[in-house]
């Protein structure tokens, strides 16, 4: 389960590809993970989601948040893989 008490933000990215591959990447090196995706376009308020023609169509922002116990593990694939 993930709390504000037990993960942290890894990376935000734009557009849906990244967020797929980075997801598979995820998955596939075996770390939790969880996405919150926000039109940067939109005002804020509580709980704003972006209908799904919205996220086909324009870029969000999709942030990337794991435990912390697997961070070190997480920002180790994302180096492999050229995120950062």
């Amino acid at each position: 389960m993930f709390t504000s008490f037990n993960s942290v933000e890894l990376i935000t990215v734009s557009s849906l590809e990244e967020q797929t591959k980075l997801r598979n990447l995820l998955t596939h090196g075996g770390v939790e993970h969880m996405v919150s995706v926000k039109d940067p376009h939109q005002t804020s308020g509580f709980f704003p989601v972006p209908d799904p023609e919205t996220m086909m169509t324009q870029s969000m922002a999709y942030t990337f948040y794991v435990h912390k116990k697997q961070l070190q593990q997480a920002v180790s694939l994302l180096e492999q893989e050229g995120f950062i």
